[in-house]
């Protein structure tokens, strides 16, 4: 003989307990999941920024950017110590970090607080500034370090509005 408390009405209600229970169990493991996911991806981004700031605050990258920050001359036919190859470089891992950016492998937080015054003081500089439009020139690419170009326009947009706030 069942239980007199053992009927279809509350074995329904103990069911609809459980699957009630089953879809908070599952949209917490969700919410834990999608979170875990955001601490690798800011923790990527963090490699990623620091390796960047590695390559651009050492060696010959170093000393563009110190060149840069006391108004020397860069290019050695200008009377600055660098080659051509060295300036290509320089400005070149400034565009593979956008590229990085779109793809969103960085984000707006690392490259603000590592590179923001770095890419927008190069960007003013009017030695690079010639060189780009000569290297342009010289290869018929419009597009040659464009991604340095956007960078820099990113960088400065985000200091000209109150966007820079939400980065910190």
């Amino acid at each position: 003989m069942r239980p007199s408390w053992l009927t279809w009405e509350t074995f329904d209600r103990v069911l609809r307990v459980a699957q009630a229970t089953g879809v908070g169990l599952a949209a917490l493991g969700l919410l834990m999941t999608s979170h875990q996911l955001r601490l690798a991806q800011l923790s990527e981004s963090a490699t990623l920024g620091l390796q960047f700031d590695q390559r651009i605050n050492t060696g010959v990258n170093f000393q563009i950017n110190s060149a840069i920050e006391s108004s020397s001359h860069l290019l050695k036919t200008s009377g600055g110590k660098f080659t051509e190859s060295q300036l290509e470089d320089y400005l070149g891992q400034y565009d593979t970090l956008y590229y990085l950016y779109r793809q969103d492998l960085i984000n707006e937080r690392m490259i603000y607080n590592l590179f923001a015054f770095d890419v927008a003081l190069a960007h003013k500089n009017q030695e690079i500034t010639g060189f780009l439009k000569k290297v342009r020139s010289d290869n018929r690419d419009l597009a040659l370090f464009v991604g340095f170009d956007k960078l820099a326009d990113l960088v400065e947009s985000w200091s000209a509005d109150s966007s820079a706030k939400k980065l910190e």
